[in-house]
């Protein structure tokens, strides 16, 4: 373990399964504004990512997309034998990539946020070469073994003997390769997370710590702020996020049809922000659309730039969270309240967490289009509410949620691990 001196800049890996300009939500965009604003407080810090669109990036100094990933892979259509050789060969490079980079950097600590695609061997690696390790958690990634491709294909029973046999010569190649066999509980020295959901849902399932430092998610209020005139025409109705079947969209859609229905509403206009990686999702959304006479009223703006996000919520004075998964926590949300949006989303996972419902927000049951419908309906029923849930909103964000009281909160916890 390397010790800071007094002369030398803290020095930290940070480990992430994609890095901007690639990314598919909140929990990468997150690790890129940590990474900015713990460079800008004076660390030295490396960021360690997958290959993954690696061709769309221009080299940066101190981003190494060099570890292999299994995003967008289907392993299933595989034999067993073939699938296990690629899995042994996924860990392997893996390894390779990972003890080099330690020995280039020798970071002070090594920073794990999103491991999705990779291999939780990595943190296996980081603590079997004596490093100081942390994670950042902000999905169930940590909790079920089967989420990991490799301890999904090596603790599954065999149902035949070509699986048990591939199986077991595979775990013993990968014991020679020195390839970790997958632990049920790992042992961080610490963990920051954002929702007290999260810590609940992890701690002595899987993750084994003392250090559980919670770190509220915060959003630069400069940037994300209200208009000069706030919007009070609740017929403006937006969704950011993917758009796929685990958030909820067509829950949003089906209410919205009935809100159509009930309140005759003709300059309706729903804006959805995001990617729909399921052409199968898609066309489903459409069907939806068409069933529902909301073909007029839907905007379809996909994949976005960040920076290009407070102009969208501007033009907006709703926000429909709709997520009928448990959400660990929900940055749209952050986002939205920080703009000064109205805020309407499903109570589930972290997310009562941030809204108090029937001040800062309204929250719903998820998957209940009845409900989702009756708590966006009070916003056209009740013009005043509109404009008090906007103003809370924002007033929360601004004391509760600001990103530098999450860098201060990081920054500083991490200093104090480099030196010990």
């Amino acid at each position: 373990m390397l010790i800071l001196n007094k002369k030398q800049k803290p020095r930290i890996l940070i480990v992430s399964n994609f890095y901007p300009p690639v990314f598919y939500g909140g929990y990468e965009l997150g690790c890129a504004e940590v990474t900015q604003g713990l460079r800008e407080r004076g660390f030295e810090v490396v960021v360690l990512t997958s290959s993954h669109r690696q061709e769309e990036c221009k080299e940066e100094d101190s981003i190494l997309r060099i570890l292999p990933s299994l995003f967008g892979r289907n392993l299933s259509q595989f034999g067993a034998i073939d699938r296990f050789r690629q899995l042994l060969i996924h860990e392997y490079v893996t390894k390779r990539s990972f003890l080099a980079t330690l020995r280039e950097v020798q970071p002070h600590l090594v920073y794990f946020w999103n491991l999705s695609g990779l291999s939780r061997s990595l943190v296996e690696f980081a603590q079997l070469n004596h490093y100081s390790w942390g994670l950042f958690i902000f999905d169930h990634f940590w909790r079920d073994l089967n989420v990991d491709a490799w301890s999904r294909h090596v603790t599954t029973p065999a149902n035949n003997l070509v699986r048990q046999f591939s199986r077991q010569c595979v775990l013993q190649l990968g014991k020679l390769m020195g390839i970790p066999p997958a632990q049920a509980m790992i042992s961080p020295d610490f963990i920051h997370y954002p929702t007290i959901y999260l810590r609940q849902y992890h701690e002595g399932k899987s993750l084994n710590t003392s250090v559980w430092l919670k770190t509220d998610w915060g959003i630069n209020t400069d940037l994300f702020k209200p208009p000069s005139t706030p919007a009070a025409n609740p017929n403006r109705i937006l969704y950011v996020g993917q758009v796929a079947e685990h958030k909820g969209v067509h829950v949003l859609i089906q209410a919205l049809g009935q809100l159509r229905k009930q309140y005759n509403l003709q300059n309706l206009k729903l804006t959805l922000a995001g990617p729909c990686l399921s052409p199968t999702y898609r066309a489903r959304l459409e069907e939806l659309i068409a069933k529902c006479s909301l073909g007029d009223a839907v905007v379809w703006l996909g994949s976005m730039e960040r920076s290009a996000l407070p102009e969208v919520y501007a033009q907006n004075s709703i926000l429909v969270f709709p997520s009928v998964w448990e959400e660990p926590m929900g940055i749209v949300i952050l986002e939205a309240m920080t703009a000064g949006l109205a805020v309407v989303a499903s109570r589930t996972g972290g997310v009562p967490e941030l809204i108090d419902d029937g001040t800062s927000g309204l929250l719903f049951q998820p998957g209940d289009v009845k409900d989702c419908a009756e708590k966006v309906g009070r916003l056209f029923d009740h013009p005043g509410l509109l404009a008090n849930l906007s103003q809370n909103a924002r007033r929360t964000a601004k004391t509760r949620f600001q990103f530098s009281q999450v860098l201060d909160r990081i920054s500083s916890d991490l200093l104090k691990r480099c030196s010990m």
